[in-house]
């Protein structure tokens, strides 16, 4: 199984819960209109917590951890594929500029071997 993860900053000017709006009822379905296969799609969407333990001042570095997993090497690569098209990439690029500060972007795959904590 092959996963992308995506760190992600809001655009500044964007309150979270507009933010989250946004991402939940356009940019979601953006992407799934040029990808509308993966295994699972998920957002995690990153409120800090301030407490006496592990809190750090100030705003998180991103807003949401974004998971898209694809069942093999071979489905993510159709899967990116699609939404590397002219079509896709432009309505995507014009998308997430407007939500996202895409300076502080970060994109990355993890190849999942395990699945539990059991030895």
């Amino acid at each position: 199984m092959v996963k992308l993860v995506c760190l992600m900053k809001r655009r500044a000017g964007i309150s979270f819960d507009d933010f989250v709006e946004l991402y939940e009822t356009r940019h979601r379905p953006l992407v799934l209109s040029f990808n509308p296969n993966p295994r699972r799609y998920a957002r995690r969407y990153i409120k800090p917590q301030a407490n006496r333990v592990y809190s750090v001042p100030g705003e998180s570095p991103y807003d949401v951890i974004t998971e898209i997993w694809f069942d093999s090497q071979e489905e993510f690569d159709r899967g990116i594929g699609r939404m590397a098209t002219e079509e896709a990439a432009a309505a995507i690029a014009a998308d997430s500029q407007n939500l996202f500060d895409m300076t502080k972007a970060q994109f990355f795959t993890v190849v999942e071997e395990r699945f539990d904590d059991a030895p």
